[in-house]
């Protein structure tokens, strides 16, 4: 399963209730499901201070880290 995992600014993790909260605790069954996802959450995940994301296919990664706003 395809998930991404986001960090702030500074490079750290955000908390699990955050991740919880915007969704980066769920579970893609495709790499398109997941960026489309994405595709429709990036500006929320900027609400909540999150600079950035990779995305892992388990423990795989598999595209990033990329930046949401430049």
């Amino acid at each position: 399963m395809f998930h991404w995992l986001g960090v702030n600014d500074k490079g750290v993790r955000i908390d699990e209730d955050d991740e919880s909260e915007v969704g980066l605790d769920g579970e893609w069954p495709t790499k398109e499901a997941a960026e489309s996802w994405l595709g429709q959450m990036w500006e929320e995940l900027l609400f909540y201070d999150i600079a950035e994301v990779t995305l892992y296919d388990g423990d795989e990664l598999v595209l990033g880290p990329m930046k949401l706003a430049e």
